[in-house]
């Protein structure tokens, strides 16, 4: 056999190996999103009490939005409320009807068209 037919064998032969490769890791994925569970997005997971809770809760609701499940978006809108709560406690010592008292404000500031 010519050293021609041996390199393009070897390049045919990496080929399949590449493309076995490919197909493996693809049907991983595949697998795994299927076992995700809720949600179909890699959310990252926040810490109680910080900040980073808030953005989890908030990208599980988005995801729910995209799923298209109202129940499991009021469950995350639940989730949110909850992160919220602690952490305007953690981080300000205060509550939540310290903020709706802002929220009224802000409400009424936009209703009356004067800030």
């Amino acid at each position: 056999m010519s050293k021609a037919w041996e390199d393009m064998f070897q390049v045919d032969d990496f080929k399949y190996k590449e493309e076995k490769i490919v197909r493996a890791a693809e049907k991983k994925l595949k697998k795994k999103r299927e076992l995700r569970g809720y949600h179909l997005k890699e959310i990252p997971k926040g810490v109680v009490g910080e900040f980073s809770k808030i953005k989890e809760e908030l990208f599980e609701a988005e995801d729910a939005i995209e799923q298209g499940c109202k129940i499991m978006e009021l469950v995350e809108l639940s989730d949110l409320l909850g992160a919220l709560e602690l952490y305007v406690g953690n981080k300000f010592n205060m509550t939540l009807d310290d903020l709706k008292s802002m929220s009224a404000i802000t409400q009424r500031a936009f209703k009356s068209g004067a800030r």
